[in-house]
């Protein structure tokens, strides 16, 4: 999966950003009829002047517990100074 987007946003008495780019790349592997194994890499533009850019790489994993309840998590890794060191995460989704 790739994605791209450029985004303008608003501003406030307090901010001010300034347009700026996103994207990320990702792509996963189903391994038998309940796991799936998947990476990504995403980054940014700094959306503030004197701000850094971000980058971001992250694993992931979702076990499929029914044919409507995944269970997941994740570990990324920030590579750039405008992203967090480490970050985790974990998820369930339900298809209706």
């Amino acid at each position: 999966y790739l994605e791209g987007m450029y985004i303008v946003p608003g501003s406030s008495d307090d901010f001010d950003p300034d347009p700026y780019w996103s994207w990320l790349a990702s792509g996963s592997r189903r391994f038998g009829d309940h796991l799936r194994v998947g990476g990504a890499i995403s980054g940014a533009t700094a959306p503030f002047s004197g701000a850094s850019d971000t980058l971001e790489a992250k694993v992931r994993v979702n076990w499929w517990a029914s044919e409507r309840t995944a269970v997941g998590g994740y570990l990324a890794r920030g590579l750039d100074d405008g992203s967090p060191d480490w970050g985790a995460g974990v998820s369930v989704a339900v298809d209706f």
